[in-house]
């Protein structure tokens, strides 16, 4: 029997995940706790296989309770559930030797199947994201280029971004089309995703 112990702040999403795996006749959900403060101070009384946490920025801060669980038990395997799936979010799970990243909204199957291979001692890392790190694709932003979109990821309008880079409107627009083009997307937003996810800003 798989032992999984569930670590995600939020009510509804801890509650589905663990529905999910209990309906597995090879798992068990010994625990769930809304964070990595509760979960690293029981995890030696319920001594998961697995920890199934969710962590929707994959920064250091991010991974910094994921880090703990894993020194307090490195014999669990811990799975990086995220809404930020980027290049950079997956290379720091795997320099902190967490052994699974997957988007949160992956299909309830290919998480299941995640845990088990989690559980058997291999790797669970979404594909997509492994061949992107092992091949980075050459990035094809200016340096002002991404700076624009880093700002516009945050929420700045172009006003904004113009006052903190010392730019005129005009000018940020432009950079923001010329990023659009570059990133092959059709919007501001699929610009900004393409470039989070390939590790680009």
């Amino acid at each position: 029997m798989i032992r999984v112990m569930i670590v995600e702040e939020m009510d509804l999403l801890r509650g589905a995940l663990a529905a999910i795996l209990a309906s597995e006749n090879d798992i068990d959900v010994v625990a769930q706790y809304a964070s990595g403060e509760e979960a690293v101070a029981a995890t030696h009384a319920h001594r998961p296989d697995v920890t199934v946490m969710g962590v929707p920025r994959c920064d250091e801060d991010g991974l910094a309770m994921a880090r703990r669980l894993r020194e307090e038990l490195p014999e669990c395997g811990i799975l990086v559930l995220t809404a930020r799936r980027t290049v950079d979010g997956l290379r720091r799970v795997l320099s902190a030797r967490l052994r699974g990243f997957l988007d949160q909204d992956v299909p309830p199957s290919h998480m299941v199947e995640a845990v088990r291979k989690i559980a058997a001692g291999d790797w669970a890392i979404d594909p997509v994201l492994a061949v992107a790190t092992l091949q980075p694709d050459r990035n094809p932003l200016t340096p002002r280029q991404r700076e624009v979109l880093r700002l516009a990821a945050a929420g700045l309008p172009a006003v904004e971004i113009a006052q903190q880079l010392f730019l005129s409107p005009g000018a940020v627009r432009n950079y923001r089309s010329a990023a659009i083009r570059r990133t092959g997307s059709r919007t501001l937003l699929e610009a900004i995703r393409r470039a989070e996810q390939a590790g680009w800003l």
